[in-house]
């Protein structure tokens, strides 16, 4: 799975990652490693989860960030 470097800035910067996937994501990002299916499903979720509580503003419309996260989450779906 590939990411671009921008949506794993992104994700280092908004996501309450574990020491583990911040770990993995920066080697993601330098090219060292790429990420499982089950490394995938759990950044979805954790993307899942933030969209939740921070992807919305007042009236429902979503946010800046909101939107990012969406995409990710589509983008992290590996069928």
């Amino acid at each position: 799975m590939r990411l671009a470097q921008a949506d794993i800035a992104f994700m280092l910067r908004v996501l309450d990652l574990s020491e583990d996937m911040r770990n993995k994501l920066e080697k993601v990002a330098s090219g060292e490693a790429k990420l499982t299916v089950d490394e995938a499903d759990e950044l979805r979720d954790l993307c899942g989860e933030r969209l939740q509580t921070h992807g919305f503003g007042p009236n429902y419309e979503p946010t800046q960030e909101g939107v990012h996260l969406a995409k990710l989450i589509d983008e992290l779906f590996v069928g």
